[in-house]
């Protein structure tokens, strides 16, 4: 983790249960009161990301609407 000005910024890696290597950055951004106004998320490669989208609307299709899946 690291803080930049008003961003913070998460690095981190992770081993999907297909086997592939998901890498990802989240950047929070901050109001001087502390608010978050916005959370970036970036992930690749985008072959992992579709396995992990794909695996989550199987997890998550009977508990969240439809629109919310790619």
């Amino acid at each position: 983790m690291e803080i930049v000005g008003s961003r913070t910024f998460l690095e981190y890696e992770a081993l999907l249960t297909s086997g592939e290597r998901l890498n990802a950055t989240v950047i929070i951004d901050r109001h001087p009161d502390g608010s978050i106004p916005r959370v970036s998320v970036r992930m690749a490669p985008v072959h992992a990301v579709v396995s992990l989208a794909d695996h989550l609307k199987g997890a998550l299709s009977g508990q969240l609407p439809k629109q919310l899946f790619l």
